[in-house]
C-alpha cells in the first residue's frame, strides 16, 4: 500500500483532477494531506484561469477600441444633430466632400438679403458654394454670361459668440482674384470665393450666414443660385 500511494504521489496526484481519483486519495490519504493536495491542485488552476482570462479580456478591449473607431470615423449622428435652415446630407464616409448644408434658392440677377441660421455643423473645413441652378456650363463659352454678370456679392459668416468665420465679397470673374467669385464648371456651374473656402467650423457653435447681392445690374435672364457649404475632412497642420 505504501509503495502504491507514493507511486501516486509522484505522479502528481495534485493536478489530476479527476473525481476518481480524488476518491482514492480520500480512502487512503489522511484528511489534511489531501486538504493540502486540492489546495495545489485548486492553485495550478487557479493560474490558468488567470491567464486565460486576461487574454479574454484583452481581445475584448481591441475588439471594442476597434468599434468605437470605426463608429468614430462613420459617424451616423452629424445629420441628426444639425439644426436650423437647410439640410445637411451626408453622402458616405468615402465621398469628398462628404457633407453639403443646402440652403434655399437667392436670386444673383437683383438685389436682395438673405440670411441663414443653423447650427450642428461637422468638425471639419467648410467651403461655401453658389450653385447656379438650371444651367449647365461645359465650355469656355458656355461660362461666358456667368463670369461676366454684372453683380456685387457679399458673404458673411459669424458664430453665436461674435467671432467672423469668413467674408468674401466681389464679383464674378473669369480666373481668381482677391476680389473675385470664380467659377467651376464641367457639367454643374458654381461660384466661389477664397475668403471662404477651407473655413473651419465647430459642432458646438452656432452659426449665421448672410448673403447680399447688391449693385445688380440687368440680366438678360434670371440667374437663381443655390448655395451650399460643402464640408472637407480637416487638412494636416504637419
Amino acid at each position: 500500500m505504501n509503495t502504491e500511494v507514493s507511486r501516486i504521489n509522484m505522479n502528481g496526484i495534485c493536478c489530476a483532477g479527476r473525481k476518481a481519483k480524488l476518491r482514492v486519495l480520500a480512502s487512503t490519504f489522511p484528511i489534511r494531506r489531501l486538504i493540502r493536495h486540492l489546495n495545489c491542485c485548486g492553485s495550478f488552476g487557479g493560474t490558468k484561469m488567470f491567464l486565460v482570462s486576461r487574454k479574454k479580456l484583452l481581445s475584448t478591449v481591441v475588439i471594442v477600441a476597434l468599434a468605437l473607431l470605426a463608429l468614430g470615423a462613420w459617424s451616423p449622428w452629424v445629420p441628426l444633430r444639425y439644426q436650423g435652415d437647410g439640410k445637411l446630407s451626408d453622402r458616405g464616409f468615402f465621398s469628398y466632400p462628404r457633407y453639403l448644408v443646402t440652403f434655399s434658392d437667392i436670386q444673383l440677377s437683383q438685389t436682395g438679403e438673405y440670411h441663414f441660421h443653423f447650427r450642428g455643423l461637422p468638425n471639419e473645413e467648410m467651403t461655401l458654394m453658389l450653385y447656379v441652378k438650371n444651367v449647365r456650363v461645359d465650355t469656355w463659352a458656355d461660362s461666358v454670361p456667368l463670369t461676366n454678370l454684372q453683380v456685387n456679392i457679399e458673404a458673411l459668416l459669424t458664430d453665436d459668440k461674435g467671432h467672423l468665420a469668413c467674408r468674401a465679397e466681389g464679383s464674378p470673374a473669369p480666373s481668381n482674384g482677391e476680389e473675385n467669385w470664380v467659377l467651376t464648371f464641367g457639367g454643374d456651374a458654381a461660384y466661389w470665393h477664397h475668403r471662404c473656402n477651407f473655413v473651419q467650423v465647430y459642432p458646438g457653435r452656432a452659426y449665421d450666414l448672410v448673403i447680399r447681392v447688391k449693385n445688380a445690374r440687368q440680366a438678360v435672364k434670371k440667374v437663381v443660385a443655390l448655395p451650399r457649404n460643402c464640408f472637407r475632412r480637416l487638412r494636416s497642420t504637419a
